[in-house]
């Protein structure tokens, strides 16, 4: 999706995506064991902060990406092809952060 809102001119929406993608990243890999260690109900250090930090910067990412940047780079897109890229984006959701350590690209 990054490199058609850069066709369409929308480089600079195209960049902060990008970079919440990278902060999002490196904020989940610091999450992600204390959250799984509450999981198998083990206790486990967590800034609340943090936590809160992120929940806000997803949903603020999101609020752009589903409402905005979606929107903009799936003008021309086949029918076939919209689907691709949103399961593409679906797929990133899940991935643990050692499958995203190259920052995703969406």
């Amino acid at each position: 999706m990054l490199p058609r809102l850069r066709a369409a001119g929308l480089a600079e929406m195209a960049d902060r995506l990008h970079a919440d993608h990278v902060e999002m990243t490196q904020r989940w890999a610091w999450l992600r064991e204390p959250l799984l260690a509450w999981v198998r109900g083990e206790t486990a250090d967590l800034n609340h902060d943090s936590l809160l930090d992120y929940i806000a910067l997803y949903d603020d990412h999101m609020r752009i990406e589903d409402g905005q940047a979606f929107a903009a780079a799936r003008t021309g897109l086949l029918e076939d092809s919209l689907v691709t890229m949103g399961e593409e984006m679906a797929a990133r959701r899940r991935s643990s952060p050692s499958e995203t350590s190259s920052g995703p690209t969406s």
